[in-house]
This record gives C-alpha cells, structure tokens and sequence, in this order.
C-alpha cells in the first residue's frame, strides 16, 4: 500500500490536496465560523443589555475614580465588549480630560470629544505638554502640579505665551509641591495679564495657587468681575520675602463676586510681632456681602484676628478659623478681632455653641457655632495645643477650655445652647472657684445645657460618672446656698428638705433661664449613678424659686428621674 494517499480521498494530506479544494473548504469554515459567532452574539449577556445611560454612569464614575497619572485606566472598563466600546466612543464628553500624551493619542481624544470645553492635567515634571497648549481655547480648567521650581518657571513662560488665547478658562489650580523641592521664592512672573495688563483670563472663577504667587496681588483684583473662589497656600520658609497685607485688603476689595477665600500659612510682610495681643483699628472697611465661606489656618491668632479686622461679612458666611500656635494657652476665639462691631451681625446670630477638646488627626480645641435656624451650617474654630499626653500638656488644654469659656458670652450676644463635649480631657483641671466663674458669666443667657460624653467609647464610667456629678453638686450649691445631702426617696422628700432661703448665694443662684439640661452619649450606669445628684439640683432649683426645668433628658430620651428612683 502506498504511503501517499491519493489526493481524491477525504484521507488524503492537506499538503496533497489540490488548491482549489482548500479555498472552498476554507470558505466552509469560515461561513461555519461565522454562523457559530452570530449564533453567540443572538444570545446576548446581561452585561451587554445594560442600557446605553447606565453604561455613560459607568464610564463617567470610573473616569472620575481614576487617580493615574496619565487619567486613562478608566478607557480598560469600556474593553468589556465591542458595544460598551462604541457607546464610550460615541460619548464625547468622556474624552474631554487631556494629559501630556503622544500626538496621535491625544489628537485621537480631541477629535473625540467633539467640541466640548477642555480640562487639562499633568504632574510630571518631564512631561511634553506643549502640544496640550495647541488647544487652549478650548480650555475651561487645568491642573498642574510639579516639584521643581524651574519646571514652574518654564511652564508659567509657556502658560503665557500660548497662540490662542485663554477664552474660555474657568479654573486654574497650580502648586509648587513642597515635598518634592525647597521653596526658594513662591513669587513668580506674572501670569494672571496678559502684556497690555488685561486679565488673561476673562471667565475666571476658580484660582488655587500653592506655593506659587504672582508677585502684586493687584494681579489677582484684574478678575475681580468673574472671581467666585480663591485659594492660597504658602509652604514657603518664614524668612522668605512676602507681600503686604495693605495691598492683599486692597485686592479683596476688588473682588465683588468672591464668594469662597480659603488661607493657608499665607506670610504678609506687616506681620504682628511673635506673641502680640494688639494691634491698631482698621480704618476702612471691606465688605464681601457674597461671602458663603473664609477658611483661615495661620500659626498665631493675632495674625489671623488682624487680617479679619476690616472685613465684613454677611450672617450667613461660614468661618473655619485655625490657630496653629501650640505654645498660645489663650482662648479659640482669640483668632477674632476685638473690635467686632464689622462682624456684629454675624456673631449676634450665634444661638448654639459647641466646645470640647479634639484628639484626631491634631491635638486641640474645637468651638463650632451655629444661628438659632437649624438649616444654617457651622462655623468652626480650632486652636491646636500640645500633643503629648503629659499632665502639663492636659493643663494647657484646660486653660484653654476655661479661657474660651469666659469668653464666649463677650462674642456671642445671641448665646442660649452651649453643649460641653468632655471626651478627651480633664475636667477637675479647672478648679471649682474657676468653674463657678464661668457659669456665671454665662448665667444671663444660658437657656440649655447639653453635656456631651464619647459618641465612641462609653467604656469611661467612673471618669464620666466623676465628672458630670461634679457638674450637679456645683450647680446645687451655687443654687439653693447649702449643700444638700438629705437621703434621697423622692422629689418632694428631697424638696422638703431644702431650708428656706438664706442671705448669699440664694439670692444669685448659677444659671438661673436654664430651661434645658441633656446628658448625650453616656452608658445605662452613668444613668443609674446621676439620679440622686439630678434629683437634688432639681430641688434646690425648687427652693430658689426658679422656673422648673423644661427638658431634662438622657441620650435623647426624656428621663422622670423620679420615676426611675421608684
């Protein structure tokens, strides 16, 4: 038998069958093919039936969670299948990030995205990004973010002197990122005009500069029609020569439409003298009546109360004031002018006050306001102090409170909640005579006290247990004149044994409006341990004659305290 099959035999090797016959069954096999893969995508997988607005959310979430350098991971989710690919590509306002790529690529994504308006975004020292440029016209934001000072130098010449102008740019956010080099200057040519000293770019809203400022603010008051928020931050060494605060007033009067200023460690030039208290009244004063939020962190109060001192801003602004000065034992409202009478319709809305003592991410004291209308945000101030957990350390922290304490009633005319948060300090710090003081002060407009325990750990029994039957032996002495110690059975027993009123203390009694007392995040023992002590500061309330208290309640639920006795 031959060892080569004859070629007319379905045995035979491909390598002897004639050419003809392997065209036609290579079209055989592929129609087969074919039929088979049409037969697949008849059956179509869930994940292809999603419908084309849920597929744009995907892709425009995933867009938005990409934190590469490049901003292009999120293009692998539409490799899914060739129908999610289509329905990215036919999306054009997925294209519209543009990063230093290769020409072909982004003339790809350009081409893309049809005619919509432009963010550009790099961080990359190294990266080619003239040809991003080409396209500024098109531009409504950009980003960058380098770590050499004489990348920012060679971007800013390029930023300026770009073919086609700036027209439609809205925000601009640059950092000079301190980490990565040191910050000889953050002052650098201007940029914000163009050569005639016209405002390069006339839709400006949004400005965010890091470590890079233009060296006149003047610069920044040419966008003063379209400029809604500002940003600064500076990084810079204290010795570094720095701007006056005369002219950055100036500038801020020049911005009308200014409705965020965000101030971060920006030095002035006229800076107070370390540890000043005082400093001279302004002689103008400047009013942003758009203002919705100021956000300052400045190492010493004083610096911060001497910038805030000729502005006037509306009720309804919101202030994040940060005192970074860990040495300053001096109350958290030192950060405001003394004189407020600028401010005096934003702190006379004041009704509620919330102060306590923060140990996350920084060691400090916190004091956050609100109007008495539920639906108006918190304003909040924050002085740092000490991190170590030492005893001297915990006195500071305490000065503190106590300082801020007495003080709030000089600013807050309006005050009538104060809630006492007691996490996270010592509360015994303050002596009895220095506590007796401070609710005194407070006494004519207190109407509420909330006492405010660890949302977080309600392990700290016996310290709170201490602490809040501090509170109520206090507020029972300095109400009835005597100090109460009858057993306890019930209201009217223990009222029964109060005397009659005596000369001193009685005819002054501590917090005499109070209407409310709140006990908040506290464990079923702490409960349990108060009822004598609550008991009896509501009898020597009785036996002063005062009004009976409106709302006495535990973790939100009202408490009978003399019920729970029976």
């Amino acid at each position: 038998m031959s060892l080569v099959l004859d070629s007319h035999t379905v045995f035979a090797s491909l390598d002897h069958r004639a050419g003809s016959w392997l065209e036609e069954e290579e079209a055989r096999a592929v129609a087969h093919v074919y039929r088979v893969r049409r037969r697949i995508n008849a059956v179509v997988p869930a994940i292809a039936r999603l419908p084309p607005e849920v597929l744009l959310e995907i892709f425009s979430w995933a867009r938005l969670a990409d934190d590469s350098p490049s901003g292009t991971r999120w293009i692998a989710v539409s490799h899914v299948c060739q129908h999610w690919r289509n329905q990215a590509i036919c999306k054009p306002s997925l294209w519209t990030d543009l990063a230093p790529w290769s020409d072909a690529f982004l003339s790809l994504n350009v081409a893309r995205s049809a005619n919509l308006p432009l963010t550009f975004r790099w961080t990359d020292a190294k990266a080619r990004y003239q040809p991003l440029l080409n396209y500024s016209s098109r531009c409504v934001s950009i980003e960058v973010i380098l770590g050499e000072q004489r990348s920012m130098e060679r971007f800013i010449r390029h930023f300026r002197d770009v073919a086609e102008p700036w027209s439609q740019l809205e925000s601009i956010i640059v950092e000079l990122d301190r980490g990565k080099c040191e910050i000889d200057s953050p002052y650098f040519p201007e940029f914000l005009y163009t050569a005639d000293q016209l405002p390069g770019f006339p839709r400006l809203q949004y400005l965010s500069l890091t470590n890079v400022f233009p060296t006149s603010w003047s610069t920044i008051s040419l966008h003063g029609n379209s400029l809604r928020t500002l940003y600064l931050s500076s990084q810079a060494a204290s010795d570094v020569t720095s701007l006056p605060l005369a002219s950055f007033w100036d500038m801020l009067s020049a911005l009308p439409m200014l409705e965020r200023l965000f101030l971060f460690d920006v030095a002035f030039s006229d800076r107070l003298p370390e540890h000043a208290t005082a400093f001279p009244n302004p002689t103008r004063t400047i009013h942003l009546s758009r203002l919705r939020m100021l956000n300052v962190d400045m190492d010493h109060a004083c610096d911060i109360a001497h910038l805030l001192s000729p502005l006037q801003l509306p009720d309804t602004a919101v202030l994040a004031l940060e005192r970074w000065d860990e040495d300053a034992e001096e109350s958290v409202l030192a950060v405001l002018p003394h004189d407020r009478s600028r401010l005096s319709g934003y702190v006379g809305s004041m009704g509620t006050i919330q102060l306590g003592h923060i140990g996350v991410p920084f060691v400090g004291v916190f004091v956050a306001v609100c109007t008495t209308a539920e639906d108006v945000p918190f304003s909040r101030f924050y002085a740092h102090c000490p991190s170590d957990s030492d005893s001297e350390n915990l006195k500071a922290v305490a000065t503190t409170v106590r300082k801020t304490l007495s003080h709030l009633p000089q600013v807050f005319q309006g005050l009538s909640t104060l809630e006492l948060f007691l996490q996270s300090w010592k509360v015994l710090d303050i002596s009895s005579s220095e506590w007796v003081e401070i609710f005194r002060t407070l006494s004519p407009c207190l109407k509420s006290l909330v006492l405010v325990g660890d949302p977080d750990d309600q392990t700290c029994t016996s310290q709170d247990i201490e602490h809040l039957t501090f509170f109520l032996g206090l507020f029972t002495d300095h109400t009835a004149g005597i100090k109460i110690r009858a057993e306890v059975h019930s209201f009217d027993a223990l009222a029964s044994s109060v005397p009659a009123p005596v000369p001193g203390p009685l005819h002054d009694p501590l917090l005499p409006h109070l209407a409310s007392l709140r006990f908040v995040s506290f464990g079923e023992p702490v409960q349990a341990a108060l009822q004598v002590a609550v008991l009896r500061y509501l009898a020597a309330r009785k036996s002063a004659a005062l009004p009976p208290m409106r709302d006495l309640d535990f973790n939100d639920e009202p408490w009978d305290v003399e019920f729970s006795l029976q």
